[in-house]
């Protein structure tokens, strides 16, 4: 069964984000701003607490969004330039060899699959999560008290488990996807468990170190801004969308290192 090394992965993804920290930061700057362009605008419609509709607003910055991970795993694998503003910018003294070689005929191809893949996989999370909370916010009246466990429940509940565990290959099928691969046959190389195992680790990881450190400076933020000022409400909205960002990006470099010593039998130096 297809596995992968995921504390080394972690560990070149870390390592990779510190070296690379400048050229990353400045092709991030665009999807910051066009996500806080929508933030406005949720604020100004007033839609805060309508979480689908709140999501549709949102479209423009995950197109910009799905432009930079795309371009963050091509720049990974292949070395390619990343988009910055609409234009190809290089980085500054890179003399590293690409961990593989890219056909400019496939080139095109893959990235406009990987874009597309990944802004369907966001749109369907997106949704799924908006109905979910608008429909628990119509709920005026719930249970008061919670139902006793049974043995069935909890047979339920391990089962969920178990799939939402296997599904994480799903929620990334887009990296394989710009990389030039058949989501099918990659589908096909980690059927097995332990490569569900090893994401899920890989994703924790990642996960973990940036939501503790944002829980600190979210305290910090309400130590030093006045309670429900705007200055406190701007700070804390691009502080959200630079730790989502974050959040999303870590694990995609992870998986990216991971998945290509899946697919290519052999671990990046």
């Amino acid at each position: 069964m297809a596995s992968f090394d995921f504390v080394d992965a972690a560990a070149k993804a870390y390592e990779f984000t510190w070296k690379e920290k400048k050229y990353i930061a400045r092709a991030a700057i665009p999807v910051i701003f066009v996500k806080l362009a929508c933030i406005l605008m949720v604020y100004s419609l007033g839609i805060q607490n309508r979480f689908l509709l709140n999501g549709l607003v949102n479209i423009p910055g995950y197109v910009m969004e799905a432009i930079f991970i795309i371009g963050l795993i091509r720049y990974i694998l292949f070395k390619e330039p990343m988009f910055i503003w609409g234009k190809i910018v290089p980085p500054p003294d890179n003399d590293q060899k690409p961990l593989l070689y890219s056909d400019p005929k496939t080139r095109e191809t893959a990235v406009k699959a990987g874009i597309g893949m990944y802004l369907l996989i966001r749109i369907i999370l997106v949704a799924a999560l908006g109905m979910l909370l608008d429909f628990s916010q119509m709920m005026e009246h719930p249970p008061s008290e919670p139902p006793p466990p049974t043995l069935a429940g909890a047979i339920m509940g391990l089962v969920a488990i178990w799939v939402i565990i296997w599904a994480l290959r799903l929620v990334w099928i887009y990296i394989p996807v710009a990389m030039g691969y058949s989501f099918i046959r990659f589908l096909q190389i980690i059927k097995g468990f332990n490569s569900s195992l090893s994401i899920f680790a890989a994703w924790f990881l990642c996960y973990l170190p940036i939501v503790i450190l944002l829980a600190g400076l979210f305290n910090l933020l309400n130590l030093i801004t006045s309670d429900g000022s705007m200055l406190q409400i701007a700070l804390q909205e691009t502080l959200k969308i630079i730790g989502e960002l974050a959040i999303t990006m870590l694990p995609v470099i992870t998986l990216t290192y991971g998945f290509f010593e899946i697919l290519s039998g052999k671990k990046s130096k």
